[in-house]
């Protein structure tokens, strides 16, 4: 039976749909996976948003896929023509079943209460903004050589975590894999902010809709992407709230990646015209200005 849905459009248990922003390094991937695996939540739709992986990634996740039936995957493909990963996002987007989306890097391992953290917080014009702690470097190098995951494995890396805290770069942040308790439907350190990284965000469906999904305009990493969706969200009356301590995720150690400084110039162009206009829907997301005039 169809989901009932309030007069707002809003469901008040909403059914998830996961979304993983994909390019190569199936190694990390599989681990993403294999966190989402052992989610205390079972039933939810998990879509790759795959920004032109090669030939070798595509056949590992398909041979995950079919290895994992009890898991929905869905694959979305297109072919690599620089760093597009917003339009590969908006793809997911339209395919999503869930009325709930949250959002994952592909190398963002969730803890095993990260969905149910980020389904316990959902709310109508509310974000959910997660954050990371990061693997020391020789942490994460270790993780790369694992092709599955333990249900208890979380446990095993906060105790590491734990025990080496003040080994840690300062940038890994490593005390946000204390998870806090969730009271009265409330994080307890969540706060209202200005920002959210799209390597872990929760949003409405119908909120992401308003705003017409990601910028397509936005085609090098590094400015822009969830920026851009963070001030049009606000421009639309959407709070954002900073959740430490819950919707917990592990990420990768790498370096920052850096993108080339034409496509920062872009990127900046386009920022700062949204927040001069305040613009809410773009036309140039999931449905473009020129669909809608014929329309």
């Amino acid at each position: 039976m169809p989901a009932t849905h309030n007069h707002d459009g809003y469901h008040p248990e909403p059914t998830p749909s996961v979304i993983i922003a994909v390019y190569n390094h199936f190694e990390w991937l599989r681990l993403v996976l294999e966190g989402l695996r052992h989610q205390s939540v079972r039933k939810f739709q998990i879509i790759l948003a795959d920004d032109g992986s090669d030939e070798t990634t595509v056949k590992h996740i398909r041979q995950y896929t079919a290895g994992h039936p009890e898991m929905e995957i869905v694959h979305i493909w297109h072919e690599d023509d620089g760093w597009r990963k917003n339009i590969a996002l908006n793809k997911a987007v339209t395919q999503a079943s869930g009325d709930y989306l949250c959002f994952l890097d592909s190398d963002c391992i969730p803890a095993p209460n990260w969905l149910k953290d980020h389904l316990r917080l959902a709310r109508p014009k509310t974000i959910i903004a997660g954050r990371r702690a990061t693997f020391a470097p020789e942490m994460s190098k270790e993780m790369e050589t694992r092709t599955e995951l333990p249900p208890n494995w979380f446990i095993r890396e906060r105790l590491r975590f734990i025990r080496n805290i003040f080994r840690f770069p300062g940038h890994c942040h490593p005390d946000r894999v204390i998870h806090l308790p969730i009271i009265g439907g409330k994080g307890m350190l969540q706060r209202t902010t200005g920002n959210l990284i799209g390597c872990n965000f929760g949003i409405y469906r119908k909120d992401l809709l308003d705003i017409n999904g990601f910028d397509e305009r936005y085609l090098g990493p590094g400015l822009g992407e969830d920026i851009d969706i963070a001030y049009r969200l606000r421009f639309n009356g959407c709070r954002i709230l900073k959740v430490p301590h819950q919707a917990l995720t592990i990420h990768r150690h790498h370096p920052t990646s850096v993108s080339t400084v034409a496509s920062k110039t872009d990127n900046v162009a386009i920022l700062e015209d949204t927040k001069k206009r305040r613009t809410i829907r773009t036309p140039y997301g999931i449905v473009k200005a020129a669909e809608t005039k014929e329309v």
